[in-house]
């Protein structure tokens, strides 16, 4: 959705050299053999699974500094909300058909934008019964909400249209720190036309926001307010600044 076909097949290579080739299970062929009624099949590789994981999450938006393997469920095993997350994962399936998301919440900096990359990576790997096929999975659509509002102004639409209306999940980062405060009923309005749309087709969203509840309804309107509480499970994201704590560790190139 985000990628031009160019810049796909990029994405494949560049994947396929740092998971396939050095690949140990497979000796990088990508491909594993067994035995099926006598005769010898072939069948893909593990590795091969992450390399099409990791070209969907960037295609529909996912940072790439989380594709890394390091951020996964159990990086959040000793984090507070960590069952809440685990819950939604788990239940996902039920969660999708009753078009039920999250509303993270919490200061700037304790990772809302890292719990909701692993939820897409979980997400994206799931089968969806809906396409009664086991190759088609969920498309997870995630995004920066200053950029949906500035892409408003785009000539293309309908690509657009479709990434925030018809993907089955769709993640909004950084909700209220949008630019262009001047223009706050302009933002309010695109942001009630999505949870509307959403809510009104039963499909799951997630949010996340330095703003707790009452701030969202503040800073929003209360219709805004309405459709979360409605629709998502509230999860605080709270701990130490992760900013800070990082900010002089040495820069690992392999991270993507």
């Amino acid at each position: 959705m985000l990628l031009s076909k160019e810049e796909q097949e990029l994405e494949v290579k560049k994947n396929r050299r740092r998971f396939v080739q050095t690949c140990k299970k497979c000796g990088g062929t990508g491909f594993l053999t067994r035995m099926n009624n006598g005769y010898e099949e072939s069948y893909p590789c593990s590795c091969l699974k992450v390399v099409k994981r990791n070209v969907k999450l960037l295609d529909w938006g996912v940072p790439r500094k989380f594709l890394n393997d390091k951020w996964n469920m159990d990086f959040l095993k000793e984090k507070p909300y960590y069952q809440d997350i685990k819950n939604y994962i788990d239940n996902f399936q039920e969660n999708y058909d009753n078009g039920k998301g999250l509303f993270l919440y919490g200061p700037q900096g304790r990772g809302k934008t890292t719990v909701e990359s692993i939820i897409a990576k979980e997400v994206v790997m799931m089968v969806n019964p809906d396409t009664f096929s086991k190759k088609q999975t969920f498309n997870v659509a995630f995004a920066m909400y200053d950029d949906i509002v500035k892409k408003q102004f785009d000539k293309e639409q309908s690509q657009l249209k479709y990434f925030l209306y018809k993907s089955d999940l769709l993640i909004i980062d950084n909700v209220g720190n949008e630019t262009g405060k001047n223009e706050k009923q302009f933002s309010q309005r695109i942001l009630e036309m999505i949870l509307r749309k959403r809510d009104n087709d039963c499909l799951p969203t997630i949010l996340s926001s330095n703003y707790n509840i009452d701030e969202m309804a503040t800073e929003y309107n209360n219709d805004v307010r309405d459709f979360i509480l409605q629709n998502d499970k509230l999860v605080s994201v709270l701990g130490d600044n992760h900013r800070i704590e990082n900010c002089h560790e040495e820069y690992d190139d392999t991270d993507f």
